[in-house]
């Protein structure tokens, strides 16, 4: 099976290097290789086989040999459940079991996720309220996203405000080129699901570090991760909507 991405979809006003297409990719690839695991296969993967041809991002092999990862199997069950939400996040703790449980789920696919302190927190929040606020949509224009701060409200578009406490994680990686983006949308998507799972509901951010003038606040002096692709707002509260998809004929070609 190959994965390529779809350029023609490509948003280049809010994702300038395609670096949100190859995340979304790469929780697609992810869940491919869930589903897999589900059926009792073995997924082998290769990200970026052939450097003639950027769209290609990835291969998957399935095979019958070996066993299968049943980590992975048991995600499964949340891949339809998993939405984004779009309403009010609880402001509850997150137990220490659980954000190590989240931050395990990103180290298996490469990838880093940190809690970060207070007022690291206060600064990312601002950063993604700056940037929202100026992407905000002309009247009667569709809307592009959920607002993931409080910025004013515009009609027809569901807000997700914060709390007082918002948990807030940042998913990030070593190194930031395009094998790097697949690999953390594959740890994105596993973390996801895994919050799924455990009863979490989820909303993010990307845009606050698609500017070449924010990038100044990507190294957080307090975590590891250089390069930061998504700002995540975990807690508890109600379970998103499903969105709609695009029929699979027009996503999967059988040669």
């Amino acid at each position: 099976m190959r994965l390529y991405a779809d350029r023609e979809r490509h948003l280049p006003q809010i994702d300038p290097e395609q670096r949100g297409l190859h995340l979304g990719c790469g929780a697609a690839l992810f869940n491919l290789r869930v589903a897999a695991a589900a059926a009792g296969r073995m997924p082998i993967v290769r990200l970026l086989p052939d450097e003639s041809d950027p769209a290609l991002l990835a291969e998957v092999r399935l095979t019958d040999t070996g066993y299968p990862d049943e980590v992975l199997a048991r995600l499964h069950p949340a891949i339809p459940r998993r939405h984004t939400c779009r309403r009010m996040i609880h402001d509850d703790d997150l137990p220490a079991t659980v954000r190590e449980t989240l931050c395990d789920a990103a180290l298996r696919e490469g990838s880093r996720l940190v809690f970060p302190d207070p007022l690291y927190v206060r600064l990312i929040l601002q950063l993604v309220r700056d940037v929202e606020s100026g992407e905000a949509p002309a009247p009667g224009a569709p809307s592009r996203e959920h607002d993931f701060g409080a910025v004013p409200v515009v009609h027809g578009r569901i807000r997700a405000p914060f709390g007082d406490r918002p948990r807030i994680a940042l998913l990030g990686t070593v190194h930031n080129r395009p094998v790097d983006w697949l690999t953390a949308g594959q740890a994105l998507e596993r973390i996801l699901l895994q919050s799924a799972q455990d009863g979490l509901v989820a909303s993010l951010a990307f845009q606050p570090f698609e500017w070449p003038g924010l990038r100044w606040a990507e190294d957080d002096p307090t975590s590891a991760v250089k390069h930061i692709h998504m700002v995540l707002h975990l807690g508890y509260g109600p379970q998103g909507y499903p969105t709609p998809r695009r029929p699979v004929a027009e996503m999967l070609e059988i040669a």
